[in-house]
């Protein structure tokens, strides 16, 4: 990886080329002890032919130049087109404890082309598509999906590689990203050409996605739930009898019963044998189905006994199904959960997971500041504090796979890797992102979106 390496008496700036059309800006603090790899970028360095003149880093696309009087970048085409420019002396990297561990807030500004419009950062139920004067809090929700990558309408992409909340504004003194809590201020400039670019420009950062398979993009049924065994296999049947074209059959939550919550065990009582179903609906129905699963498990279930006593629960806050998280960021708790998935679940047959509350859940909190409270309030993660990976736990996944939140996901073969995501590394899993639930009323129609996630969810 050829790099620019500027001395400055705050800290050192490192200007690096990826590969010709990306380029990774990372600027650390003397206080700051080695940062942790990041939890989304996987990209193999590249021989760019990256040459260095001065503090000045050119490759066969792009020129990079760091100005030593505004202690600003900018990356710019070869014709001499600008990308991006930092807002001279705009970067910021204030020395912060949390939970006891060393961190910097950091912030970032930008200076953009007049008119120039910026798409991006994940789902939100603010309304807008082009973020110019607007702002944005990227953290945890449920109907939320943070992504710090934006896309400018000239062709060019920015990841801020940063778990923390962050927030993004723009305004008349430009366009800023700020987190909370981090090791390093860190992001990438991808010149993608067009957004088909970006995103390939992405996928090379963050990892290429496998391919999903072609039932995922048939019909799916789904509803609150179905109460029984019996019940889910006569909805297919009636939608053979029917002759309507169907690929996938859900089922939601409480299949435990009484054994408590995401026990991933069955109720025999309504369920007396999940294998033999899952058989009849393969072979006689020709569907495949998906179940969901929480990182929250009940109090009184097999796995939370197990969980508990290699200390891998965050204990402090109950979920509201009596229940406690599990600490994903542990290698430990990622076994367990996954022993006790893959048993409970998987091996009866099921074809996907739909990996729900993922936030975490802690509570029933759905607002993103209250999100970010409850996780932040539950303690110390085994990656560190919260407040450096807020928005990381659906990077981390359940179990040993990387999902995102509220994902649904498949492993191999018929077992094939199907989530629903957005977050970067979400995406090395190929996961998809279900779209949530959108606000509507019975008394207004709905728009498009509302009307989707409505007949879906019946």
């Amino acid at each position: 990886m050829q790099q620019l390496a500027v001395r400055l008496d705050h800290g050192d700036l490192t200007i690096a080329a990826v590969t010709p059309t990306i380029i990774r800006i990372c600027a650390r603090h003397p206080q700051m002890p080695q940062p942790r790899p990041s939890l989304v970028v996987i990209a193999s360095v590249e021989d760019t032919g990256a040459s260095l003149a001065g503090e000045r880093l050119d490759t066969s696309a792009l020129v990079v130049t760091y100005d030593r009087g505004a202690d600003a970048v900018t990356v710019a085409r070869r014709d001499g087109t600008v990308l991006l420019r930092e807002a001279p002396g705009a970067r910021v990297r204030t020395p912060v404890t949390v939970d006891g561990e060393p961190a910097l807030a950091i912030a970032q500004r930008w200076l953009l082309a007049d008119g120039e419009s910026i798409y991006g950062l994940g789902q939100h139920q603010d309304g807008h598509l082009d973020w110019r004067g607007q702002s944005c809090l990227l953290a945890p929700g449920n109907r939320q999906a943070a992504l710090p990558l934006l896309v400018g309408h000239r062709g060019w992409g920015l990841l801020w590689d940063a778990a923390g909340l962050s927030r993004f504004t723009d305004g008349a003194d430009g366009m800023t990203l700020a987190t909370e809590a981090a090791g390093q201020l860190d992001y990438y400039v991808i010149d993608g050409g067009d957004l088909d670019g970006v995103v390939a420009g992405y996928r090379h950062l963050t990892g290429a996605a496998p391919l999903m398979p072609r039932w995922t993009m048939g019909y799916w049924q789904s509803r609150e739930r179905y109460i029984s065994q019996e019940q889910f296999l006569d909805v297919a049947a009636e939608h053979d009898r029917r002759r309507i074209p169907i690929d996938c059959l859900v089922q939601d939550w409480a299949y435990w019963g009484p054994i408590g919550w995401n026990a991933m065990l069955f109720d025999a009582a309504q369920w007396p044998d999940p294998a033999a179903a899952m058989r009849q609906l393969h072979s006689q129905h020709r569907l495949r189905a998906m179940i969901s699963v929480w990182p929250s498990v009940g109090v009184d279930t097999p796995v939370h006994r197990e969980l508990a006593g290699a200390g891998r629960l965050f204990t402090t806050i109950r979920h509201w199904g009596n229940a406690h998280v599990y600490d994903a960021f542990s290698d430990e708790g990622r076994e367990i959960y996954g022993r006790h998935l893959r048993r409970g679940v998987l091996d009866q047959g099921f074809d996907a997971l739909w990996l729900d509350g993922t936030e975490p859940e802690f509570s029933g909190a759905q607002g993103q500041e209250d999100c970010a409270a409850d996780i932040k309030a539950s303690g110390v993660t085994a990656a560190g504090s919260w407040s450096l990976v807020l928005n990381a736990l659906a990077r981390t996944g359940t179990p040993r796979w990387r999902c995102a939140p509220r994902w649904w996901w498949t492993p191999t073969g018929r077992d094939r890797p199907r989530s629903a995501s957005v977050p970067p590394a979400g995406r090395c899993a190929g996961a998809g992102r279900w779209p949530s639930r959108a606000g509507m009323s019975w008394w207004s129609p709905p728009g498009p979106a509302c009307a989707w996630c409505w007949m879906a969810a019946r």
